[in-house]
């Protein structure tokens, strides 16, 4: 009977069909842990890991091996040390719990046969209409108008003509970055559908592109619109330096990469020449001008990051970190930093972004390899593959200006580009397999990021590794005391200072080990609410100092 159960279980691991079942496991454990985020914590990984478990039951490895393996394995743990550092330890339990969720589903995802590919693209894509739909059915244009008059008055008479819904209102900038990312994919879905004569659906298939398209520019977001314009350019490379390699005879890669750079080298001279700079050429957008507000959060949550160099805020910090130490209000002002690489580096320290990074990038040179390889002569793979390059390259590029993906709750979401980049790569032979896993092309590129990329942040501090280490773990434990039960909207009466000692503590003994900002900066700001103010003047206008030669 125990054999006959274990041919049973083999078949069905091997089956075309189980690549479906941990993808369906694994949503159904990330639907829970969004609803479900402050009431259901590790249990949903019961529902998670089961496809795993029977992998293991069966004898095979219970996940595909991957060459982002390594820095998966070291964005956990930084979310780790994000939930060991956080004020607030049940919020930053519930977003470690979506991370893990991103990590599954990546897996899920990487996981997934030649065959699933395609109808998993098609979903994705179509989820585009979905948010589109739910957006014109919700959004309040009255409260929150479109940038533009004319365009607003047409909402608005829209909303009077609209079926009355209790849902509540999805973001426009949140609902243009889903847009925008997942119209790539419809759009490769299409040319799928037409390249395989299919044309009633690929009817269906413009009717969504175009519905999406209108929603896009109804949001009015700028950033989307300016990721859409930096991704149409790079597939506008792309098909250029194809026609130009045959024409003259030069590798079709070296060409891309040219037109790339000198893009890149153009855009950043006209920036900085425009006068006002960068932030002028933002104002002169259309809409009401944001490049000076954008520019101030920035450099406040840059701020913010220089406090803890080593780990991290912790996960879901950024609204009492940002109010308390930047604003110094005990209200509540803002979710994150509109920004997915700041706010991982605030919440998650440099281990974090690092790995993050390191992701991103391996996910374009896995891409690369399979449009680079002669094994792949397949032009409906070919448009998947840039379908998918070009959906990542609009998520980080709005992720310079809006924190979707790694915010609450499209955190579940943050490595489904990745997982995909992974699938199109380790379904594509053999060959290719061999290649990315074994020569170690990819993990060496990855580990030179990190290095590269540490050694940075090691010349930027300029200061001893202990005193620093000392003061971010003084800003952890100083955060932990004045922000425990945030938001209070109400003033601090310096009734907690006895349980700043601590901290205070750490910060004497950073400054023994060598000047630190941060360090001076709290001493000054616990010397208030003592009433020294003597005293927190002179701590502060040392840490004033130290700042302006940061900057």
């Amino acid at each position: 009977m125990a054999i006959h159960k274990s041919n049973r279980f083999d078949n069905l691991v091997e089956s075309i069909w189980f690549p479906w079942i941990d993808l369906v496991f694994v949503s159904f454990a990330g639907i829970l842990w969004i609803v479900g985020q402050r009431s259901l914590t590790w249990q949903p990984l019961l529902i998670a890991l089961l496809p795993w478990v029977l992998r293991l039951a069966t004898g095979h490895f219970p996940f595909r091996r991957t060459p982002l393996d390594f820095p998966m394995l070291a964005f956990l743990f930084s979310a780790g040390v994000g939930v060991w550092t956080a004020y607030d330890r049940s919020n930053a339990w519930a977003k470690f719990w979506l991370l893990v969720g991103a990590i599954l589903l990546f897996y899920a995802l990487a996981g997934q046969s030649v065959d699933n590919l395609w109808p998993i693209v098609g979903v994705l894509g179509f989820s585009g209409v979905l948010i589109g739909g739910y957006f014109l059915l919700t959004h309040d244009w009255q409260a929150f108008p479109a940038k533009y008059d004319t365009l607003n008055q047409t909402l608005l008479r829209w909303m009077t003509l609209r079926p009355k819904t209790y849902l509540a209102a999805l973001p426009p900038n949140v609902a243009a970055s889903l847009m925008a990312i997942s119209l790539p994919l419809l759009l490769a879905w299409g040319y799928h559908l037409w390249y395989k004569g299919r044309k009633v659906f690929f009817a269906t298939a413009i009717g969504a592109i175009g519905f999406v398209s209108v929603i896009l520019l109804l949001t009015t977001s700028r950033g989307a619109w300016i990721a859409l314009g930096v991704a149409a350019g790079i597939g506008l490379f792309a098909w250029i330096s194809g026609k130009l390699a045959s024409q003259i005879g030069r590798p079709r890669s070296l060409i891309f990469v040219l037109l790339l750079l000198l893009a890149l080298v153009i855009s950043v001279l006209f920036a900085v020449l425009y006068p006002g700079g960068p932030v002028a050429l933002i104002d002169q957008l259309p809409g009401p001008a944001s490049g000076t507000s954008r520019y101030v959060l920035i450099q406040n949550t840059l701020d913010l990051i220089r406090d803890f160099p080593i780990t991290g805020g912790g996960l879901r910090s950024f609204p009492g970190l940002y109010s308390q130490y930047i604003l110094v209000i005990p209200f509540f002002v803002l979710p994150n930093g509109h920004n997915i690489f700041l706010d991982t580096a605030l919440e998650q320290g440099p281990l974090g972004i690092i790995a993050m990074a390191t992701i991103f990038l391996g996910s374009f040179v896995l891409l690369f390899i399979t449009s680079k390889t002669q094994e792949v002569n397949n032009q409906d793979y070919l448009i998947l593959c840039l379908a998918v390059g070009i959906s990542l390259v609009i998520m980080l590029v709005h992720g310079f200006v809006e924190d979707t993906v790694y915010g609450n709750p499209g955190s579940f979401f943050l490595f489904v580009l990745p997982g995909l980049a992974v699938a199109v790569t380790l379904t594509q032979g053999q060959v290719i397999t061999d290649q990315v896993l074994s020569d170690g092309w990819v993990v060496g590129g990855m580990l030179l990021v990190l290095i590269v990329l540490f050694m940075f942040w090691l010349i930027t501090t300029r200061q001893s590794l202990t005193s620093t280490w000392l003061a971010n773990l003084g800003a952890v434990k100083m955060a932990q005391v004045e922000l425990a039960e945030w938001p209070t909207n109400k003033w601090d009466d310096g009734s907690n200072v006895g349980a700043l000692r601590l901290a205070e503590d750490l910060f004497k003994r950073s400054l023994a080990a060598g000047d630190n900002r941060t360090a001076h900066h709290r001493l000054g700001l616990t010397a208030m609410l003592r009433r020294d103010f003597e005293q927190a003047v002179t701590y502060l206008e040392v840490a004033n100092n130290r700042f302006n030669g940061l900057c």
